[in-house]
C-alpha cells in the first residue's frame, strides 16, 4: 500500500471514531458501567456554589465531568470505564463544599443476578453490586435474568440491605 493510501485509510478511521463517539455510541455501555449519577446539594444560590460543589465532587475517584445546575439543585456525575459508586465519599464531597446531600440517582449498565432470593444488577467492570427493589417489575426482570440480557437501569441509591447498596428502580431497558 502506498503512502498516501495509508494516510487516506489512518484519516477515515480516525473520522469514523470520532462520529462513533459524537453519537456517544462506545463499548462500555454493552460491557457494564456506571453510567452517570445525578446528585441532589440542596441549598445552592449562586454560581460560585455551584462552583465549590463541581469542585469537590470532581476530586471523588472515578469521576470524570461534573455539571452543576443551580435551578434544580443537581450535579450530574460522569464516570471512567470501571469505576464504582462511592456513596460515601459522593456524600462528604457535596458536605466540604457546604452543603446537603439528597436524593442520588444512578444509571448503569450490567447483568442480572439473583442472590438470598433477590434480584441484584451487578455492574461488570465497576465490580459493584445494587439490590433492585421493584415489585411491580420484578416479572419481567426475573425473565431477563434467565435470558442472561444486558440492561441499563435508572434508580434511587437508597440505604444498604443484605450489604448492597438498594437500588429504588425508575426505569429498565435492554442493551443490544
Amino acid at each position: 500500500m502506498n503512502a498516501t493510501k495509508l494516510v487516506n485509510h489512518r484519516w477515515l478511521a480516525a473520522v469514523l471514531a470520532a462520529g462513533i463517539a459524537m453519537l456517544g455510541i462506545n463499548a462500555p455501555r454493552a460491557s457494564g458501567q456506571i453510567v452517570e449519577a445525578k446528585v441532589v446539594a440542596t441549598g445552592m444560590a449562586c454560581p460560585f456554589c455551584a462552583y465549590g460543589v463541581e469542585k469537590w465532587l470532581g476530586r471523588v475517584h472515578g469521576v470524570t465531568d461534573v455539571t452543576v445546575d443551580l435551578k434544580t439543585d443537581t450535579a450530574n456525575l460522569r464516570f471512567a470505564k470501571g469505576a464504582s459508586l462511592d456513596a460515601k465519599a459522593i456524600h462528604r464531597a457535596v458536605t466540604k463544599a457546604g452543603f446537603t446531600m439528597g436524593a442520588v440517582t444512578v444509571t448503569a449498565v450490567g447483568f442480572l443476578t439473583e442472590e438470598n432470593g433477590s434480584l441484584v444488577l451487578t455492574v461488570r467492570g465497576a465490580k459493584q453490586k445494587f439490590l433492585l427493589t421493584s415489585p411491580e417489575n420484578e416479572k419481567a426482570l426475573t425473565k431477563l435474568l434467565k435470558e442472561e440480557a444486558a440492561i441499563q437501569v435508572t434508580g434511587k441509591v437508597q440505604a444498604r440491605q443484605q450489604g448492597l447498596a438498594r437500588l429504588a428502580l425508575a426505569h429498565y431497558a435492554v442493551v443490544k
